[in-house]
């Protein structure tokens, strides 16, 4: 079976869509977003939550929170879970003014590859 990478992206063009600020830790600092990128495991203490940036609106089963930092809904996250459970980490996450469930998605493996499209080299995540 050929393996397959895939490249998501969010829609930032999207009318009245939420705009999600910086993860936060428990204590209220603001975490590097290249702690959630680097293709490893994230250790963290406590809840993590997500200041809402320029003011509500829809929200999205993917996203991106900070500086491309992915965050996806309990449904989007048990698509994950299933399909690549060796290849993500999910992290709990409180989303401001949000109930529902969401967490940061954390690719723990980063594939070095050749994009198919103008033949770049690229780091994809699988």
């Amino acid at each position: 079976m050929s393996k397959r990478y895939f490249r998501l992206n969010d829609d930032v063009y999207l009318p009245r869509r939420w705009d999600l600020d910086t993860p936060m830790d428990a204590r209220g600092r603001k975490l590097n977003d290249w702690l959630f990128r680097a293709g490893k495991p994230v250790s963290v203490e406590g809840r993590l939550r997500i200041p809402i940036g320029a003011g509500d609106g829809t929200v999205l089963d993917f996203t991106e929170a900070g500086i491309a930092v992915p965050v996806v809904s309990a449904r989007a996250a048990s698509i994950f879970a299933e399909m690549v459970p060796s290849d993500v980490q999910l992290i709990s996450v409180d989303v401001e003014a949000h109930a529902e469930l969401f967490y940061i998605l954390v690719c723990t493996r980063v594939v070095r590859c050749i994009d198919g499209i103008g033949s770049r080299r690229t780091s994809a995540r699988r």
